[in-house]
């Protein structure tokens, strides 16, 4: 449902970071964070059955954690790099009780605890590759943190979203300075994976694009 009454959301966020080249082929970059949101946006549950949402605004949100990447430059040609990011989202205050229920203490829907990727990359005069893997750890799906066990969602035994991995591929030549061709693969192993249960709903199965890209004027 929608809320025609929604107020304006205020973040107040510190966050520090480092970065580190300890050669010239390495780089190491860090960043803590930390983010308190005021009357927070969400799709709040307004009843028992938990059939009915509409966007309110909430007492407040804190958002805190970390991230970090990683970069190596293997030679002329390959390069790798990892990222990892660590957030702990929750409700930290709740105005009243909704649906018998107070979401203070509850984690933000659709956030999850942990994410990582890794990626590497091929650069030649004839072709230019990159493989990259996406993991997205366990999240919930809903506001109270109670979206049902669902009997026709496979190896789903726990009560949120289970968490995924998939991988994607790409490639490109440069045919001069004003043409290149490109293809890719998204979710190139089929991963079956779910990004809601009310009602159910599964991500990207895989895709398969290609293109010419022009460049005018230089």
């Amino acid at each position: 449902l929608a809320n025609e009454e929604l107020g304006p959301e205020r973040l107040t966020g510190i966050e520090a970071g480092v970065s580190v080249a300890p050669t010239d082929r390495v780089t190491i970059r860090g960043t803590v964070f930390n983010n308190r949101v005021k009357e927070p946006i969400a799709n709040v549950t307004t009843n028992a059955a938990q059939t009915v949402r509409q966007r309110r605004n909430l007492g407040s949100t804190n958002i805190g954690g970390f991230q970090t990447d990683a970069s190596y430059r293997v030679n002329g040609h390959l390069g790798l790099s990892g990222a990892y990011v660590f957030d702990i989202a929750k409700v930290h205050e709740a105005a009243t009780d909704i649906a018998g229920v107070n979401l203070t203490g509850r984690y933000l829907a659709e956030v999850p605890k942990h994410r990582a990727s890794f990626q590497a990359t091929f650069t030649h005069r004839l072709v230019n590759l990159a493989i990259d893997n996406q993991f997205v750890g366990h999240q919930f799906d809903d506001d109270q943190n109670l979206a049902p066990i669902l009997p026709n969602v496979p190896d789903k035994r726990e009560i949120g979203l289970p968490g995924y991995s998939v991988t994607n591929l790409t490639a490109s030549r440069t045919i001069n300075r004003n043409v290149d061709i490109f293809v890719g693969v998204q979710n190139v192993f089929g991963t079956l994976y779910y990004v809601g249960t009310n009602p159910t709903t599964i991500g990207t199965p895989r895709l398969v694009n290609g293109g010419i890209r022009l460049s005018v004027g230089r």
